[in-house]
């Protein structure tokens, strides 16, 4: 929450302004204090540590102008609008000189408070790029679930988890039972933002009686807004306009915004992502299309190397778990230019998802007091190349000293990691080979594992998991069975009948014709 201070010695003034900055920006900005002259401003200020405060010009005991100047030089990042009659325009004008960000002329119309109030608030994010908290955390205050939207936008997004599995993640937010819109926002300024220019851009979007669930990776944010009742995505369009208005006040340039239509149950995330992406592919030109698809491009990559990661983390494959994060850094230097800045804000949010992922783990956990302890070296970091080596073997040293709990067989990770890179790829050209590949591992060790893991082969597992792919599409309905077998990996529609016969007992045609004569439950 941005705090807001407002200093006038009119009642009916004060209570206007806290009103409809009450209702314009709930969960964004917060009245902290109403002063009733200039003399309780500087009085409060420090106690009350505001970020923006709205000053009238004519005050008892200390004018506004004096006010804002004694203000500004306690501290300069202070963001102050004046506010003054029509006749006061000059003194306005030489308090805009002594560093007052705006100003606003009685009477203001409601659109003009809130258009001013929006011009600060970019301008508070541009003066507060790369203003990452890299810590001062104590094991009280440490949330492992900062950022944690992460998460669960990008799988869903990318159709990285489905089913059960997103559906049980959804429901940590108390959102699987509400309808929803997503929204895309592009822009290269993205990519410059810190931590209060994001947080911003998340409190635009906060509406009574929805979930907002929303991340940003490289030059792209993704909204999720969920909803208890449809009619509440009428507001939609005023979030979006605040939010591409931030955004070209932040970056002066244009910003492009992708909205789906309202979509029900969460395997449909990735289909509203996609209609939003689509949007901006369609009307932009074909240089804003290319930069946009090679974005995509890098947060696929990105999300990718996370997840092996973790997996060597959990694994206490040291070397295996340093060569992914360098290539992460890697990664992070080619989307931003090399930006120090960036590569260290975005390497925390990474160790971050990771001890969170670990922590899910049922026979794993990192405690919050390791966390703690690590973040505090890694604010210590310089930053430094020579460095890089160095810290990254401390940091998961660190990490992998401080797993708590037994230590996981190596076979079952090895299942495990297999398991989701064909949950996620189950369409493409799978083979035991480039599943061994994708994972760093000896095909025959990976077909081992699956045999003393599952009892079954890893052919097995795999023409199953695609057999049962193809049953949910056939049950939703709208796709030929030719379709659906291709989408689900198989090169051959009669090698899929004769698969799915021997598995189900029926042929995929008798089985869509059970399906659709299958009366619904009262």
């Amino acid at each position: 929450m941005i705090k807001v201070m407002i200093a006038d010695d009119e009642q009916y003034e004060r209570d206007y302004l806290n009103k409809i900055i009450s209702e314009r920006y709930k969960n964004l900005l917060q009245v902290v204090y109403m002063a009733k002259d200039g003399a309780e401003v500087l009085e409060v200020a420090e106690e009350c540590k505001p970020d923006i405060i709205l000053l009238d010009i004519r005050m008892p005991r200390l004018d506004g102008l004096e006010a804002a100047a004694q203000l500004m030089r306690r501290n300069p990042e202070l963001q102050l609008v004046i506010i003054s009659a029509y006749g006061e325009f000059s003194y306005a004008k030489q308090a805009m000189k002594a560093g007052v960000k705006d100003f606003l002329v009685k009477p203001y119309l409601d659109e003009e408070l809130v258009e001013t109030l929006d011009k600060v608030i970019a301008s508070m994010g541009a003066s507060a790029r790369n203003d990452y908290e890299l810590l001062e955390h104590s094991e009280e205050t440490f949330d492992f679930y900062e950022d944690m939207d992460k998460d669960l936008v990008w799988d869903a997004a990318l159709e990285r988890k489905h089913g059960t599995v997103l559906l049980k993640e959804v429901m940590m937010w108390g959102a699987h039972d509400n309808s929803f819109k997503c929204i895309t926002l592009y822009n290269d300024s993205i990519l410059e933002m810190g931590t209060t220019g994001y947080d911003i851009i998340r409190g635009i979007f906060y509406l009574d009686k929805t979930h907002v669930i929303i991340s940003y990776l490289f030059r792209q944010i993704v909204v999720y807004v969920f909803a208890e009742n449809d009619s509440v995505f009428n507001d939609i369009n005023a979030c979006i306009r605040k939010a591409r208005n931030y955004l070209k006040e932040f970056g002066k340039t244009t910003v492009y915004c992708g909205v789906s239509g309202i979509y029900e149950g969460c395997d449909n995330m990735k289909t509203a992502y996609q209609e939003a992406l689509n949007y901006i592919l369609e009307f932009s030109d074909i240089q804003t299309r290319q930069r946009l698809q090679a974005n995509m491009e890098l947060t696929r990559r990105f999300c990718d190397m996370e997840d092996k990661v973790c997996f060597y983390v959990a694994g206490k494959n040291e070397e295996q778990s340093i060569y992914w994060l360098k290539q992460i850094m890697a990664l992070f230097a080619e989307a931003s230019g090399g930006s120090e800045s960036f590569i260290r804000q975005n390497l925390r949010r990474t160790f971050l998802s990771i001890i969170r992922k670990i922590n899910r783990i049922p026979e794993m956990r990192i405690r919050t007091k390791d966390a703690v302890a690590l973040f505090e070296r890694f604010a210590q970091w310089s930053g430094a190349q020579e460095e890089e080596e160095s810290f990254l073997l401390e940091i998961i040293s660190f990490l992998m000293q401080n797993i708590k709990g037994s230590l996981i067989n190596s076979n079952t990770l090895v299942v495990r990691g297999a398991k989701e890179y064909i949950e996620k790829h189950f369409g493409e050209a799978l083979s035991l080979q480039n599943v061994s590949e994708a994972l760093n591992i000896s095909a025959g060790y990976l077909s081992k594992c699956f045999k003393n893991q599952c009892q079954i082969s890893f052919t097995e597992y795999l023409t199953n998991y695609r057999l049962e792919r193809a049953r949910e599409m056939m049950r939703a309905g709208g796709e030929s069975i030719t379709e659906i077998a291709y989408q689900v990996g198989f090169s051959d529609p009669n090698y899929f009948g004769k698969c799915f016969k021997k598995k189900e007992g029926v042929s995929p045609k008798e089985f869509c014709t059970m399906q659709s004569m299958a009366l619904p439950k009262d």
